[in-house]
């Protein structure tokens, strides 16, 4: 009895316990996400203990561009605020599609993809997330969605997918 309420009690000093404000199940964050996005056009998929939000990439980023669009801006903040109950890693994941130029801002389709999530996470960081709860990662051109054969294929391909970790996954 009195190691269990030691446990409890370190538990809670770290933030862990199940009376900490952060600390909540990973499905209610499911469920919360789904009600937040639902009609939105959001993908929302379970990968092992893993939730990915894949939003409606088709107008999210101009080709050759790191700023978000502003028709898009609001959904990002809207799922940042929510995420900000939650105390899992969110790694922001830039892609871009095959039809990248270089230019004298971004060399190749790595920095522009690099820079998309760059600029997901400063929406992320002004919402109030944490940002060492942030992780960015740059796939370019190599994890296309869907083939680069169209125009519209391209636009889907130009994305920043949303992935939360499972908690205590880094």
């Amino acid at each position: 009895m009195i190691e269990a309420r030691k446990l409890n009690l370190h538990d809670r000093v770290r933030g862990e316990g199940a009376e900490s404000p952060r600390r909540k199940d990973p499905d209610q964050l499911a469920k919360e996400l789904h009600t937040l996005v639902e009609g939105e056009g959001v993908e929302l998929d379970k990968i092992g203990q893993r939730w990915r939000l894949r939003l409606p990439n088709s107008y999210a980023f101009q080709p050759g561009r790191s700023g978000v669009r502003r028709r898009i801006v609001t959904l990002y903040r809207r799922i940042a605020r929510r995420l900000v109950d939650y105390p899992n890693v969110v790694v922001l994941e830039g892609h871009t599609d095959n039809a990248f130029t270089p230019t004298s801002r971004y060399r190749t389709a790595w920095d522009l993809a690099g820079a998309r999530a760059s600029s997901v996470a400063s929406l992320f960081q002004r919402e109030g997330f944490p940002q060492d709860q942030i992780s960015l990662r740059s796939y370019g051109d190599t994890r296309p969605e869907v083939p680069n054969d169209t125009v519209m294929s391209r636009a889907r391909n130009r994305r920043v997918d949303i992935l939360i970790l499972a908690p205590g996954e880094e």
